[in-house]
């Protein structure tokens, strides 16, 4: 499989004992590294023990090579595209202790139209026939408002399919022709088909189950061919031309869960293991992209979950 990653990222994480509006916070612990919702699906893919991963990612020149020197000694099988700009930055604060996390994300550089036929030239060199690539976060400021027609047009004249987790704005300038594969959240798929979006509450299951197979339903067919609707702590709606379903996510503790920061990426990563083994069985893909989702939700560190749970936790699961 080939992931683009088109607008990585530094991912500055700090543990605090306390988040105080206002006031000096001195960190317990902090790491710097490089991040992108691309990069933590090939970092777990990597971890469940798949080899057939590649990395496609835009670089901006400055802080560039301290990005690459880092993601390299990772060895994720990265392709690097060098361009103009400086490498943005996201500051994840986690409050110790707790499952409190804040997330700030810094703005990408301005991409120029030389640099984006330049992209468009880089990913077309890489794609095998028949794979799965996929699209990943956002694409930088002053992309093409076409382009993600732009990519999924030179995927599928490669031979390949698309899978595509990227911001509303993109999918909705997207254009007429249809996805193989999306993977928005509800709020964004609600964004997506401009109905009105509530904040997703735990207190809400029904509704929220009613919401996501709806929102599924419109999507697949003008979209996509297959709609996934993930709704957090709840599950995930499928319409594809033979599904149409919600398939309950898996329950952990208040003592298990730390983090949902990344749970996205990490339900991807499991989906499309799977999804490479049997196209026909989206249930199965599912189930283990919400294992791996679930494991990744006992960590505070995207990308960085433990294989043996997410396997116990599907396996227990798919009993």
């Amino acid at each position: 499989m080939l992931i683009i990653s088109a607008n990585p990222c530094f991912d500055a994480t700090f543990w605090v004992p306390d988040l105080i509006p206002g006031s000096v916070i001195r960190s317990i612990k902090n790491t710097y590294t490089p991040g992108s919702k691309g990069i933590n699906v090939a970092r777990v893919r990597k971890i469940m023990g798949v080899t057939e991963t590649r990395l496609a990612v835009m670089v901006p020149e400055i802080e560039g090579q301290l990005f690459k020197e880092l993601l390299d000694k990772e060895a994720l099988n990265a392709s690097y595209l060098d361009i103009t700009g400086t490498v943005r930055q996201a500051i994840l604060i986690n409050k110790e202790g707790t499952s409190d996390s804040t997330v700030l994300v810094g703005k990408s550089s301005e991409l120029s139209s030389a640099d984006w036929n330049r992209f468009c030239t880089f990913i077309k060199d890489l794609i095998k026939p028949g794979e799965l690539v996929t699209l990943m976060g956002s694409l930088p400021i002053n992309s093409p408002k076409n382009g993600l027609e732009q990519i999924a047009n030179i995927v599928h004249e490669s031979g390949a399919a698309l899978l595509v987790d990227t911001s509303p704005a993109s999918m909705k300038t997207h254009g007429s022709s249809v996805l193989d594969i999306i993977s928005p959240n509800l709020d964004e798929a609600e964004s997506l088909i401009n109905s009105s979006s509530n904040a997703i509450s735990s207190s809400d299951g029904p509704k929220i189950k009613e919401r996501a197979l709806l929102a599924a339903e419109k999507l697949q067919g003008k979209v996509a061919k297959v709609a996934l609707v993930t709704a957090g702590e709840h599950g995930v709606a499928v319409k594809s031309d033979t599904e149409h379903l919600f398939i309950e996510a898996y329950t952990l503790s208040k003592a298990q869960f730390k983090s949902s920061v990344g749970a996205g990426d990490s339900f991807v990563a499991g989906f499309s293991i799977q999804y490479e083994k049997d196209k026909s069985d989206l249930k199965t893909a599912i189930k283990f992209g919400m294992a791996c989702a679930a494991a990744q939700c006992e960590t505070y560190e995207p990308g960085n979950l433990v294989k043996n749970r997410a396997l116990e936790i599907f396996e227990k699961g798919h009993a």
